[in-house]
């Protein structure tokens, strides 16, 4: 920015003027990609201990069997 100010003509202060916005404009998108990559890598270390729960779930009632005589019909509760 003090370049700008200590420019000695007019086309050398533009040329700084717009290096500067330049340099501003780049470092903003690489902090933006910085951001959104962060926020990938939060969410999937987040995602981690519940993926691991659901897959052990998973594993854990395919294996159970059904002991019930028929699962699909319901007992009657009718009394005489």
């Amino acid at each position: 920015m003090l370049s700008i100010g200590s420019s000695r003509t007019p086309v050398q202060a533009a040329q700084r003027q717009l290096k500067l916005v330049n340099d501003t404009v780049t470092s903003s998108a690489v902090a933006a990609r910085r951001v959104a990559s962060s926020g990938a890598v939060v969410a999937r270390s987040a995602l981690e201990p519940v993926q691991r729960r659901v897959k052990a779930n998973v594993a854990r009632l395919s294996k159970q069997k059904v002991t019930t005589k028929n699962p699909g019909k319901k007992k009657s509760s009718k009394k005489k």
